[in-house]
């Protein structure tokens, strides 16, 4: 048993599943750990050996990964995941039978850990109502996290969930290829026997296979893109649809405001449900998750462990700015950590889009434009009609065309060219007129035709209630253009047909959270200020009691 147990409690009853869970059950499974320290470098196990016992993080950190033979004498080292205090691993102690490390662990600092072996977890999971189903969702997470790349995490973040749609979803996406199946394979059976032609009812078999077959992998295809995502960062839902369909939303633990639970009959029945997720910044939801309520409960607790950790830095930070203010020392900001990540595009596209100039910063002001392939689909006839005329001149100028005198094709061709001139140019600042803003306060959509009306729509960054993005289509995809939708009120205002729309939205993201940790910075240093007022006040009134005491004490 561990001698800090109480602590050891403390901690693990903000931890998902202990959470909710009864506090005799808590204590009951602490008490059967025993603590075990680790010096920086040093090996917990290596992938393969025995998953004999279960971990549990109370000081430093712990580094999963994974070891590949690159040649006879080299081997290269792959990052699974950096655990930190409050984290679990070693959740292969779950298996039924005796089962094998996915990965090794190394001790990235001096690290304390609490630590179960394989015979009490598998009495604690028997006595303990729902410990080995929660636990088990950690672990298929685990797994599935091994197996997917998400090029977006960066380097420190770790994956707690990770999820597909449930399995019916797959099934009832599949209903249609089943009714479709079992209607025509039967009348192409029915064709080979009535039918004196074996041709005919051959094609339409091989036909339909290849049909249904595509359909199946298809629709399989679509399910497996889809996840549903909760890191110690951020909660995060992906959805693609191959060659139509690029979407992810997210939002930081520390913004999220209410979480809740949806379900209808099918849910009910088969055990599966969306988590909608409210924050600053509108609503993402985890859909058709397995055991909703259990996805619920762990992004509480992450939730949870988000907010105090923010608590502990800002307090941190207080205690900091008093240390400099009492020292004479300059105060120092603290660093900012970015929000989302950059999703970089390809070197080919970004040059692209840098040539037309589809985005430009001034400043801290941001300005986008549509995608040049918008440009180009615009230009398109005008240029035509251009490249036209400039071979019907050259076709009279070498005697292919003799029906009109050289004067006269050029000037016809000089005044067509004109109007023509004017149609390109006019579609030109069309394109160019069209274009969208972020500064540090606002959003701005301005659409403007030549010579006409200019329409603008501007709304306050502390309005915007949700932002999405979405690139539709294989060109959308290809090109890596779509829409962005802000979400103001009642208002919709949309970023249509944007270079990199993950890019904007991560931009608009950062700007929402930068505004918010500005504001709260404020308020901080304001209190701060009269905290440190009110101290210097004390301060002087107790010197000055000071000063009369000796006076006092004197007269009498």
């Amino acid at each position: 048993m561990a001698e800090d147990q109480p602590n050891f409690v403390t901690m693990l009853k903000t931890r998902y599943p202990f959470r909710k869970m009864n506090s005799a059950d808590v204590e009951k499974f602490a008490s059967q750990f025993e603590e075990v320290e680790y010096a920086a470098n040093d090996l917990i196990y290596l992938s393969d050996a025995e998953g004999d016992a279960l971990y549990f993080i109370t000081g430093g950190r712990v580094a999963l990964f994974r070891t590949w033979k690159i040649d006879r004498y080299h081997d290269e080292e792959e990052i699974s995941a950096t655990c930190i205090d409050g984290d679990m691993f070693g959740f292969e102690v779950l298996e039924p039978e005796l089962g094998k490390r996915l990965t090794s662990a190394r001790a990235v600092d001096n690290t304390t850990v609490m630590k179960i072996d394989r015979k009490k977890m598998v009495e604690m999971a028997e006595a303990i109502p729902g410990l080995y189903t929660s636990l088990s969702m950690l672990y298929d997470s685990f797994r599935l996290s091994l197996k997917i790349r998400f090029s977006w995490l960066n380097a420190d973040e770790t994956v707690y969930f990770v999820a597909r749609r449930h399995p019916m979803v797959l099934f009832k996406n599949m209903l249609g290829l089943i009714l479709t199946a079992i209607i025509t394979l039967p009348l192409i059976l029915v064709l080979f026997f009535y039918l004196q032609s074996m041709w005919l009812p051959l094609i339409l078999l091989i036909t339909d296979g290849v049909v249904l077959t595509g359909w199946l992998g298809w629709t399989y295809l679509d399910w497996t893109n889809d996840f549903s995502i909760i890191t110690n960062r951020r909660v995060v839902f992906q959805e693609r649809i191959v060659f139509f369909y690029d979407s992810r939303q997210e939002v930081p633990l520390y913004a999220i405001q209410v979480i809740s639970i949806d379900t209808d009959q099918w849910g009910r029945w088969f055990g599966y449900g969306d988590v909608p997720v409210r924050s600053y910044a509108g609503i993402i939801t985890l859909s058709k998750v397995k055991a909703p309520q259990q996805v619920s409960d762990l992004l509480d607790a992450e939730w949870y462990r988000a907010r105090a950790t923010r608590t502990r830095q800002e307090k941190a930070t207080i205690a900091q700015m008093f240390r400099q203010r009492l020292s004479g020392q300059a105060s120092v900001s603290p660093e900012r950590q970015p929000v989302v990540p950059k999703v970089e595009s390809s070197p080919l596209q970004k040059l692209l889009a840098n040539f037309f100039r589809v985005r430009f910063e001034k400043g801290n002001v941001i300005t986008y434009r549509t995608h040049w392939l918008l440009l180009f689909a615009s230009i398109f006839l005008p240029t035509l009609s251009l490249l036209v005329l400039a071979g019907f001149v050259f076709a009279r100028m070498i005697g292919i065309i003799n029906f009109l005198t050289i004067p006269v094709v050029m000037g016809l061709a000089l005044l067509i060219g004109i109007f023509i001139f004017l149609w390109w140019l006019y579609r030109y600042v069309d394109w160019r007129n069209d274009y969208y803003v972020i500064t540090d306060d606002q959003v701005m959509d301005v659409y403007k035709k030549p010579l006409g009306l200019e329409d603008k729509k501007v709304a306050p960054l502390k309005n915007i209630q949700s932002v999405e993005f979405s690139r539709r289509g294989i060109i959308g995809l290809l090109f890596n253009f779509g829409t962005v939708s802000i979400l103001v009120g009642e208002t919709l205002l949309t970023f249509d047909n944007v270079f990199n729309p993950a890019e904007v939205q991560r931009e608009l993201f950062k700007r929402i959270a930068d505004r918010d940790y500005r504001e709260k910075q404020a308020t901080i240093s304001g209190e701060q200020q009269r905290i440190m007022d009110m101290i210097e006040i004390y301060h002087n009134i107790a010197e000055e009691q000071r000063m009369k005491r000796p006076f006092a004490g004197g007269g009498s």
